[in-house]
């Protein structure tokens, strides 16, 4: 594998070359060796690696997200129990879509590195919700919507032979209610439709919010990840 892969979607999305490095070796040469074919590289480590972790950080990497995977195993049928969400598509994707979509990037590295000048990630997530209800980026949208305004929001791709959830989001006026449960038990149902057992979803370990939810879901921890960021 080479040790720096350029991300040619990002790098089109963004306007500047991105890359992500592989390599865990000699990591302050690698980095100066890329100062002029990069301007952004993710590198993703071990949390257990003290090591490693230190040399990003003594390299100016910024650590900008805890990155937890969750997955359920063994889904079982009739898990929605009738409840009012609806599936959407190729509609027209409104202010309420891409509000909630926003809101469910709020611990996003994307958000939180202040190095993003351009309005990254509003672009990304409006972006995301768009492709996802089109069909390029989801295989099913589940939506809440109350007095014609959606106010919960999950998206359903399929990834590593699991289902796996992109968005997710209840408008926070709403929270509380219930809606983010219903979203969930909806999305184990369209995950025996499109023929899994499994589903995943990937959050940040500093949102305890939505970790303890997840794990009240019946969802365990598959595996965590740091994630730095290196501006070159």
């Amino acid at each position: 594998m080479q040790p720096i892969k350029l991300l040619e979607w990002d790098t089109k999305f963004f306007g500047y070359k991105v890359g992500e490095m592989f390599c865990k070796e000699n990591l302050a040469t690698m980095l100066n060796d890329n100062k002029s074919n990069y301007r952004l590289i993710y590198f993703k480590v071990d949390p257990n690696d003290i090591s490693l972790n230190n040399e990003c950080k003594v390299n100016n990497g910024v650590l900008v997200d805890k990155k937890i995977t969750f997955i359920k195993e063994e889904i079982l049928e009739n898990t929605s129990r009738n409840n009012n969400t609806l599936l959407i598509d190729n509609e027209k994707v409104g202010s309420d879509l891409i509000d909630l979509a926003i809101q469910s990037g709020e611990y996003s590295r994307f958000k939180i590195d202040s190095n993003f000048k351009n309005n990254e990630f509003n672009k990304l997530y409006s972006n995301w919700i768009e492709n996802s209800v089109n069909g390029d980026l989801a295989k099913k949208v589940i939506v809440v919507k109350e007095q014609n305004s959606t106010v919960g929001l999950l998206t359903l791709g399929i990834k590593n032979l699991n289902t796996n959830i992109g968005i997710l989001a209840v408008d926070y006026k709403y929270r509380g209610k219930g809606i983010g449960q219903k979203l969930i038990e909806r999305s184990f149902e369209e995950t025996i439709k499109l023929g899994f057992k499994n589903i995943e979803v990937v959050t940040q370990l500093d949102n305890f919010r939505a970790c303890n939810f997840y794990k009240k879901m019946g969802f365990e921890t598959k595996h965590i990840e740091n994630v730095y960021h290196f501006w070159l």
